[in-house]
């Protein structure tokens, strides 16, 4: 492969997410071990960084607003009309990462969250251009505002995402103060919720736990390769079909250039948040030369067969891949992969 990006300059950090899947049994090799041996061709590391990725998924439905409908029996007034479709529903998932196993098993294991954060990434289904979510934090400090929908008619997803320390805060916060949220409002649920928030000890919250095995592998320097740093998120079960590969590259800002074999963004998932994430599926003949590099580097860590589908950070803003701003968008972005691949 030629990762030579021409001139560029000022360093800033890329980000993407490759989901690959096998096209058929892969036989007594798992797709991990077969996307293993393709990373080992560009990283001479037999002992890559362990750890692991848990998520935990609740969801809720809520009842559809009702729709003002026009009375002429009682001389042109309003009323409201009760609904028949279904109403708003609320995905939420905590995603904590573990502190790196060492590969030296003398070493004692490192416990707890890393860097002590629990992430919370939200996804609003269900809002329609008339009664539009309230701005999430990120939208907030970040100061940028979602596009107004191409179709107003249309319904519109909205993605939030929230830090949260310390990590081990957030279970009990959310049986104490968000049971309703994520029970629903129906009677029962507001019943179970009000006797959660009184008791001792709260009942736990129903949820779909999820956990990843993810290999980390640092930037290879001194080869001619650009110094990509390297995971593998590694599905439960051992028999999945599906790997998801992320790396991240700090490459020099680029501006637009023909990029072979680049791919063709979806205007789903640009327009529904603060976030700028491109979705990719299909083809394209220009593209930010960085981003080529980057799906260019992730295309030679999986075998030439089976599907790929990549999730790019998209907007140049290198003030903001620091700190746990960085970890948070990292998390987003992995989220927005699982969740639109129906992982989580």
């Amino acid at each position: 492969m030629d990762f030579s990006v021409g001139n560029l300059s000022s360093p800033h950090t890329r980000h993407g997410i490759l989901c690959w899947t096998a096209p058929g049994p892969t036989g007594r090799m798992s797709v991990s071990d077969l996307v293993l041996l393709k990373v080992l061709e560009h990283y001479n590391i037999t002992h890559p960084l362990r750890s692991t990725i848990q998520l935990r998924t609740f969801r809720a439905s809520f009842p559809p607003p009702p729709t003002p409908t026009q009375d002429t029996a009682l001389g042109g007034g309003t009323f409201a009309a009760p609904q028949t479709s279904a109403g708003p529903t609320r995905v939420l998932t905590t995603i904590t990462y573990s502190q790196h196993l060492p590969p030296v098993r003398e070493v004692p294991m490192p416990l707890g969250a890393r860097d002590d954060v629990t992430y919370l990434f939200l996804e609003d289904r269900g809002v329609t251009a008339a009664q539009p979510a309230g701005p999430g934090p990120g939208e907030v400090r970040d100061g940028v505002a979602p596009d107004p929908p191409a179709h107003p008619e249309k319904q519109e997803r909205k993605h939030m995402m929230l830090a949260v320390r310390p990590a081990t805060s957030v279970m009990p916060t959310l049986q104490q103060l968000l049971s309703p949220f994520v029970l629903g409002l129906s009677k029962s649920a507001r019943v179970q919720a009000s006797t959660t928030a009184q008791a001792a000890a709260p009942t736990p919250l129903s949820g779909t736990p999820f956990v990843l095995t993810s290999l980390a592998f640092p930037p290879a320097m001194g080869t001619t390769m650009p110094p990509v740093a390297l995971s593998l998120h590694v599905l439960p079960g051992g028999t999945a079909q599906t790997i998801f590969l992320e790396a991240e590259w700090d490459a020099p800002l680029s501006g637009e250039g023909a990029v072979s074999g680049g791919r063709r963004e979806s205007e789903a998932g640009r327009k529904d948040s603060a976030y700028p994430v491109r979705v990719d599926t299909g083809f394209l003949e220009t593209d930010s030369v960085a981003v080529g590099v980057l799906k260019e580097f992730l295309d030679g860590c999986v075998p030439e067969a089976g599907e790929r589908r990549y999730w790019i950070w998209e907007r140049e803003d290198p003030e903001g891949w620091v700190g746990i701003e960085k970890n948070k968008r990292t998390a987003f972005l992995l989220a927005r992969a699982l969740r639109e691949s129906g992982f989580i």
